[in-house]
Formats: C-alpha cells, sequence, structure tokens
C-alpha cells in the first residue's frame, strides 16, 4: 500500500497541533488526511472507513469511551493514541483496549509516527487475503467431487 492511499483521521483539540500533524504527514507521502478538533464529528465520519485514527491523548475528557465507540463502529481502523503521559499502567490499558500503539509525545514523536504507520502498512498488507485462482479445469471438475 503505498502512503497517499492511507486514509489517516487526526483528532485534536487544537487546531494548529492538528495541522502540524497533518503537513508533517503531507511530507512523508500520506496526503489523505482529515482532521478533527471534536469527537463527535469524528464518530460521524467513520463512514468513510479511515485506515488509522491519530488520537491526542488530551483532546477528549473520555478517551475510553472514544476509543470504544471507534472499535465498535470501525473495528479494523489503527487506533495510535499520542499523550503527554508516561505511564506504564494507563500505556498498557489502553493498548489492551484496542489501540494499536501508544506514543509519548517528545521531540522524536515523528519518527515514532513514521515507524508506527510502516507497521500499519504491513500489517495491512498481510491482511490481504488474495483470491485464489481457479482455472476452467478446476471449475468443471468442481461439479463432479
Amino acid at each position: 500500500m503505498e502512503n497517499s492511499t492511507l486514509k489517516i483521521f487526526i483528532l485534536s483539540n487544537s487546531e494548529f497541533d492538528a495541522n502540524n500533524k497533518k503537513q508533517f504527514l503531507n511530507d512523508l507521502g500520506y496526503t489523505n488526511a482529515s482532521t478533527f478538533s471534536i469527537s463527535k464529528d469524528l464518530i460521524n465520519s467513520l463512514i468513510q472507513k479511515p485506515h488509522v485514527i491519530i488520537l491526542n491523548h488530551s483532546a477528549q475528557a473520555d478517551t475510553d469511551s472514544l476509543i470504544s465507540k471507534i472499535n465498535n463502529i470501525s473495528p479494523n481502523t489503527y487506533i495510535i493514541l499520542l499523550s503527554d503521559i508516561n505511564e506504564n499502567d494507563i500505556m498498557r490499558d489502553y493498548l489492551f483496549n484496542g489501540v494499536f500503539d501508544f506514543m509519548i509525545k517528545n521531540e522524536n514523536v515523528k519518527n515514532q509516527l513514521n515507524t508506527v504507520l510502516g507497521r500499519v502498512k504491513s500489517n495491512m498488507s498481510l491482511a490481504v487475503v488474495k483470491p485464489k485462482k481457479v482455472n476452467f479445469l478446476q471449475k468443471v471438475s468442481s461439479f463432479f467431487w
């Protein structure tokens, strides 16, 4: 899968932060990114079937509920959570509840995000099941056996 075909949603309470992440993704070739500042708008847009959602942990007060809603509506979407909090218990809980990756916001977050998006693409390519090609003789013989 090419970078430009990966559909990414970004949720952040800061328009500046969301646009900064979107620009960074554009620079990496991920040109199909949309930003949201309200979780309800993001939930209503899940009909577009994004591949990845990048959540800013501080964007919404009830991150647990939001993650649960996303997983219920769009279970095949990869959720990446960015946070200022560096506590193992919180990270483990989020990872256990359906977050694909949890990253601490620091000076290396852009490199980490690029690496994680590469893992997402890798997982998605492994998940694609190619249909088995069946030739004419196999189709005919299937009628008899």
